[in-house]
């Protein structure tokens, strides 16, 4: 088709001040992923015969007063040096191969929204596999239950008036104030059964070193996983590795 619509396409450079006129704005009309666009066949005829060779599609007046449609079709050339540049069809032939072409691009593109939208994948509910425990101790909250504490009093401390008495005010065990109630006023005592009060509790940071021993291959803090089996195989021993090899085997229980 490239063949066909070489000498059927034809370079016209249209002035941005008759792009709103001709309805061919970049931006609003035509874009980079839709360039073609339907001119009016009336509008262009007006425009040769009011501006005669000074219009921009006085080149192609023979072909353009050959076509039998109501509309010419022109193309934007978004990688030209100037937004005036355009493509214009001057044959029935190169205006039915590019209105297959758009017809097809339409329906591939239709077909690949079909595809990304069924292709969208909603994320499934969360399987801990019980590994949230090993963090509850350590996970931070906002909110925590009551408290509740009990205290064994003897029966007879139960509703017991307070008695009070002077105290030496030097003595600094058993140390109180007596008050007495001034005119008209009377002091009861309150029973406090239940309190709440705000608790904010901090678990203390304690950082730690391990050190890994080979040997000892059941270590509850080691996970290990084999890369490579090459890694495993057993290599000679140089000096230093000797010396640590029987440190290792005079100090470290078996």
């Amino acid at each position: 088709s490239a063949e066909i619509l070489k000498d059927d396409l034809k370079i016209v450079f249209i002035p941005k001040t008759l792009h709103e006129h001709f309805e061919c704005v970049v931006g609003k009309h035509v874009f980079i992923d839709k360039p073609w666009t339907k001119i009016s066949r009336k509008k262009i005829i007006d425009n040769l015969q009011s501006q005669n060779m000074t219009s921009c599609f006085w080149k192609f007046q023979k072909e353009i007063e050959g076509i039998t449609n109501d509309y010419v079709l022109v193309g934007y050339k978004p990688f030209s040096s100037t937004d005036e540049e355009f493509l214009i069809c001057t044959t029935y032939k190169a205006k039915h191969c590019i209105e297959e072409t758009q017809v097809q691009n339409n329906i591939g593109g239709e077909l690949k929204k079909k595809v990304e939208r069924s292709m969208c994948r909603v994320p499934g509910p969360w399987d801990s596999k019980s590994s949230d425990k090993d963090i509850e101790e350590i996970k931070s909250v906002q909110t925590r239950e009551k408290i509740t504490y009990k205290w064994k009093l003897p029966a007879g401390r139960l509703q017991a008036e307070a008695e009070f008495e002077d105290s030496n005010s030097k003595s600094v065990k058993n140390e109180y104030v007596k008050l007495e109630p001034r005119l008209k006023e009377i002091f009861k005592s309150s029973d406090a059964l239940t309190m709440e009060s705000s608790v904010q509790a901090v678990r203390k940071m304690i950082n730690t070193e391990m050190q890994t021993i080979p040997r000892i291959k059941y270590n509850k803090c080691i996970q290990s996983v084999a890369v490579e089996e090459e890694m495993f195989q057993l290599q000679p021993l140089n000096t230093s590795e000797k010396a640590l090899d029987d440190f290792l085997n005079k100090h470290v229980p078996k």
